[in-house]
């Protein structure tokens, strides 16, 4: 076997590869040899029919396998010779293969790429400390104090100063189907808001649109974000503020200062979680603009496979081109290089506690079904890597968010959500032009 490296380009590594045809014969003897011991033709004793009528039958199959060993031993030699650590299965065609002449074949591999060392001293993702406007905090108070009154069924349609409790939801524009989940709401029937307008003369059980007249016809010929109305009950609240269960809870502030004090809390708690995913987004985002480096398109090429078969289950959105899938892919194969590197210069790894840890999240602390998913991954060996992979990156980019010295912003929830949409807005145009 003769192997000459051609080119090497890049991560590319391109090699030509001559085996002599004695070579081949010997090992399709061999293969030939093996398949008559267990082959069983007509008018023969198993293992007794010639060598001739086995090749004759199964020579097709029987090259095959040949060549599928010469491809498996050239790529074990030429990994070994060259000390080459590739980044996936090589590329190999036959480019010339005529009888008693030498057998040429091309082999091409991809190498893993030197992935850089984040910097985190050169990093800078701001810390976004969030307030909840006015109107916010007004609404969750009128929530808290839904969700502690007493509520009276009313067996009347609805009018002004009833609450109602409804459903909204969506149907599938394609299959008709009813979108899952409860999504419950409620809202109180007041002259000064004519939002709640729609839902006078309306009883448990009404279905109607959320966006159009009350007064036009119910059908399904919509958009996808068309939404839909059901009626649960129309109920009349008692005033919590007479609540003594209420009164004592908030007794050290009084009750109105109290709900406020408690609906403000609540909110701040949900926008600190938004704030941590921003930063973790931030974090991603700016990796992905600083560190670019080559990418063996051999990983590419796997990762939209996965991506594709995650979209198919409804994991992912956002793939409505081959551009935006090869985006997707490049993003998680580089972040994934970005933070390998990073825990092995810094040994963050991934304990039994870790994997013990993540299970048991997976599977909603369920004792049996835990067990039940340690046993599928001692025997997937590849599903525990994944599992594993996922678990370092969250470890690393905890580790990241931990050291970089981000500045921090006191913003209000409503004003940051509005300088987002200004950016964005600007980046579209940008790009247009």
């Amino acid at each position: 076997m003769d192997i000459v490296l051609k080119k090497e380009e890049g991560l590319l590594r391109e090699f030509s590869v001559t085996v002599s045809y004695d070579m081949f014969l010997a090992q399709e003897r061999e293969r030939i040899a093996s398949v008559s011991k267990i082959v069983k033709l007509d008018g023969f004793r198993p293992g007794k029919a010639p060598a001739a009528l086995v090749k004759a039958q199964y020579g097709d199959r029987i090259k095959g396998e040949v060549f599928r060993d010469l491809f498996e031993k050239t790529t074990k030699k030429i990994i070994a010779e060259h000390g080459l650590n590739v980044a996936g299965p090589a590329n190999i065609d036959i480019e010339t293969f005529k009888e008693k002449e030498p057998i040429v074949f091309y082999c091409a591999l991809e190498v893993i790429p030197d992935a850089p060392l984040i910097d985190v001293k050169s990093l800078d993702i701001p810390k976004y400390v969030f307030f909840p406007s006015a109107e916010e905090i007004e609404g969750r108070v009128k929530r808290i104090k839904f969700l502690l009154s007493e509520r009276t069924s009313l067996d009347r349609p609805a009018e002004y100063g009833d609450t109602v409790i409804y459903r909204e939801f969506a149907f599938d524009h394609e299959t008709g189907a009813q979108e899952e989940g409860e999504n419950r709401f409620f809202a109180t029937l007041s002259e000064d808001n004519p939002d709640t307008h729609r839902f006078l003369g309306r009883s448990a059980g009404d279905h109607f649109h959320f966006d159009r007249p009350c007064t036009e016809d119910h059908d399904h010929d919509h958009g996808p974000d068309h939404r839909h109305v059901s009626v649960l009950d129309v109920v009349s609240l008692s005033d919590p503020m007479q609540d003594e269960r209420l009164k004592k809870t908030f007794e050290a502030e009084g009750v109105e200062e109290g709900l406020y004090n408690g609906a403000k809390a609540e909110l701040m708690t949900e926008k600190r979680e938004f704030s941590d995913m921003n930063r973790r987004v931030a974090l991603l985002e700016t990796l992905e603009n600083r560190y670019v480096f080559p990418l063996p398109q051999v990983m590419i090429e796997a990762e939209k496979k996965q991506i594709l078969e995650g979209a198919s289950r409804g994991s992912f959105e956002g793939l409505e081109t081959e551009e935006s899938l090869e985006k997707m892919a490049r993003r998680r194969v580089a972040l994934a290089f970005l933070f390998l590197n990073y825990g092995r210069v810094h040994n963050i790894q991934v304990n039994n506690q870790d994997l013990a840890q993540a299970i048991f999240k997976d599977v909603d602390g369920d004792k049996k079904q835990f067990a039940k998913a340690v046993e599928f991954l001692k025997n997937n060996q590849q599903q525990l890597a994944a599992l594993k992979n996922n678990i370092l990156e969250d470890k690393v980019i905890d580790a990241l968010l931990e050291n970089i010295a981000g500045s921090t912003r006191y913003i209000l929830f409503r004003d940051f959500l509005l300088e987002r949409q200004a950016a964005s807005s600007q980046a579209i145009k940008n790009s247009a032009e």
